[in-house]
């Protein structure tokens, strides 16, 4: 692997072994173009106020966007399919409908309500029928009623003892220290560091899977019980990037933490995403621009993929899931899609999902190894999310509730939110900040860290290592340009000395998991010389 900065700091060209990913940015440091590994490029469009208006692909609309003021995305072509969303005072979304071209008839209609808590109450779908949830006093989900029955209990740890189609078995499943040992007809074994390495099941429990990793508790192989043996490869970060059992070979290729491509003998396909988010947005089925083949996806409230069409409207692709995520039905299925919960890939040969930093079990909604950040995951670290309807877990690291409304934010505070890993916070509220803090507008959002936030200081001559200001978020590597970007202007204290900051050090700062703090972007500053930097940075 190599990576390529501009002078800004910004990555412009990501090399993964055969392939290649370039960048190009706007004046304000967003992603402006992408350069597919296969050659096919990608062109980001955005509106006056800086929000997404369209993507195109080797020159051609691939989808539009129109956006509310408050950021909410209201309707979106897709090849000739038009989708319309409706959102509550919450924020949330409450209506999804397709229709065929602007003028036409309602293809399709998904309706969501939600409880006074804000848990989801029901979805009516009119290819799919009615669904409704039921939860217990925690708010863990309890029940599914309507076109799919479902009975789930749950032990005070929050491990998922039964998950039945129907009444209930009768039989809970075994769980000791939160590890999983007996399921169903499965018997289940571990390793002394709690990764899970042997499945027994059927008659007998004849029927024997087992389960390799490496050091670094990555799994490495599986042997299915028809004794096939499947092999998994990863890179420096951790990211798959093959698997194989001697016969085939596919091979994975990343943006980030987030699937962008794989390739298994002449087959090719691509994965693209709604920007800075883990929810997909279309799938290029072949190699190249000659070849390609958009299918577009259409999801749930959480992001996950409920049906893929084609540019001319025809569905190819459409499931229906267990609250846990595993298929129960396929309506159609022309072509394949792996892509499950946010973050996820379905693995055939194993039923596990490669969920980046583990491997996730929909028919126990568990993980098989704990979690690799310990308890800053969460107090079970086998657990996948407290509640299926309303969490999602992008990186197999911890789990975020999607209910948080972001809509209510202005544009400038929204910009702010981007510089944080997705899923990383949890949204207080918008203040008014005073004048001293350096706020652009005077205004900030309060939020709480659902996990450890890295950010830099810079500091020297006058200026501590230790502060109130953390700069997160792109930083240019120039540091007239990072003065700039983060208005350091020489100040004065409280006793009337003149302060100024060499920037001779920088500090890196882990801002840690709970902390409530507040992030806005910089205003600019002027000295008291009347020379001007001009801001516009993030910072806590």
């Amino acid at each position: 692997m190599a990576f390529e900065y501009d002078e800004f700091g910004l990555l412009k060209t990501e090399h993964q072994g055969w392939a290649s990913l370039r960048y190009r940015y706007d004046e304000f440091d967003r992603l402006h173009e992408m350069v597919l590994p296969d050659g096919q490029a990608l062109a980001y469009h955005r509106d006056t106020a800086g929000l997404l208006s369209g993507i195109d692909l080797n020159g051609q609309p691939l989808t539009r966007h129109r956006m509310a003021s408050t950021g909410e995305e209201v309707e979106r072509q897709q090849g000739e399919l038009l989708s319309a969303y409706v959102y509550d005072d919450e924020g949330r979304l409450t209506q999804h409908r397709i229709h065929q071209g602007r003028l036409k008839d309602i293809s399709a209609q998904r309706d969501y309500q939600y409880d006074p808590i804000g848990n989801l109450k029901s979805i009516q779908d009119s290819r799919k029928g009615l669904r409704q949830y039921v939860y217990d006093p925690m708010d863990r989900l309890v029940g599914v009623r309507g076109d799919l029955y479902e009975q789930l209990i749950h032990d005070p740890a929050g491990n998922l003892l039964e998950q039945n189609l129907g009444a209930s078995s009768g039989q809970s499943a075994n769980v000791r220290g939160n590890r999983l040992t007996m399921h169903g007809d499965s018997h289940y074994e571990y390793d002394e560091f709690g990764n899970l390495i042997e499945e027994r099941r059927g008659k007998g429990q004849k029927l024997v899977t087992r389960y390799t990793y490496d050091c670094e508790h990555r799994l490495t192989s599986v042997t299915t019980p028809d004794c096939s043996i499947w092999h998994y490869e990863y890179d420096a970060f951790g990211r798959r990037i093959a698997k194989t059992n001697g016969l085939t070979r596919t091979e994975f290729l990343w943006q980030g933490d987030r699937l962008i491509a794989e390739e298994t003998g002449d087959q090719y396909r691509t994965y693209l995403y709604e920007p800075d988010s883990f929810k997909p947005l279309a799938l290029v089925d072949g190699h190249g621009p000659e070849q390609a083949e958009v299918y577009y996806y259409h999801l749930d409230h959480l992001g996950t993929p409920q049906e893929l069409t084609s540019q001319h409207g025809r569905l190819v692709w459409s499931v229906t899931y267990r609250a846990y995520g595993n298929v129960v039905q396929q309506q159609v299925s022309e072509i394949d899609n792996p892509l499950r919960f946010q973050g996820q890939y379905h693995d055939p040969e194993t039923g596990l999902h490669y969920n980046r930093h583990r491997y996730y079990n929909p028919n126990t909604g568990r993980f098989i190894t704990p979690d690799p950040i310990g308890l800053a995951g969460g107090l079970n670290n086998y657990q996948y999310v407290p509640n299926p309807t309303g969490w999602v877990d992008p990186l197999g690291l911890a789990a975020h509730e999607k209910r948080s409304p972001d809509s209510s934010i202005n544009t400038e505070l929204q910009a702010s939110l981007r510089s944080l890993p997705e899923g990383s916070y949890r949204v207080i509220n918008q203040v008014d900040t005073p004048e001293k803090l350096g706020f652009a507008n005077n205004r900030a959002l309060e939020i709480e860290l659902l996990q450890d936030v890295d950010g830099v200081r810079f500091y020297g001559g006058d200026a501590a290592k230790e502060g109130a200001f953390v700069a997160v978020g792109k930083i240019p590597n120039n540091l007239q340009h990072a003065r700039q970007h983060l208005a350091l202007s020489p100040f004065y204290d409280a006793s009337g000395r003149s302060v100024y900051n060499t920037m001779d050090n920088l500090v890196d700062v882990r801002i840690q998991k709970a902390a409530k703090v507040l992030i806005g972007e910089v205003a600019p500053q002027q000295s008291r010389a009347d020379r001007l930097y001009s801001g516009g940075g993030r910072r806590f």
